[in-house]
């Protein structure tokens, strides 16, 4: 089976969790780390609107400096460059 891939293949997408109007939440795996992850990715169409895009931002900075046992830890932020398209989301 193929799966879509972020950042030259280490971040296979695997099950669509849900759909927003800013993105959409897959269920992944990170091959570098060997875990399971979730992975917003903003629609590239919202990523050209320079608020939206940095409602995203502002976004992943948030729950990067919250802890909870009910709320998931922010690994990373990615603009991966492919194909003159920015890829934008939050591990």
């Amino acid at each position: 089976m193929t799966h879509l891939t972020l950042l030259d293949g280490r971040f296979q997408l695997q099950t669509q969790l849900g759909t927003g109007g800013m993105a959409t939440v897959w269920r992944a795996h990170d091959l570098e780390r060997g875990e399971d992850c979730a992975i917003k990715v903003l629609s590239p169409q919202r990523a050209q609107n320079s608020d939206l895009l940095g409602r995203f931002l502002q976004e992943a900075t948030t729950m990067s400096e919250l802890e909870h046992p009910h709320l998931l830890s922010v690994f990373d932020l990615h603009v991966d460059h492919k194909k003159n398209e920015d890829v934008t989301f939050i591990v």
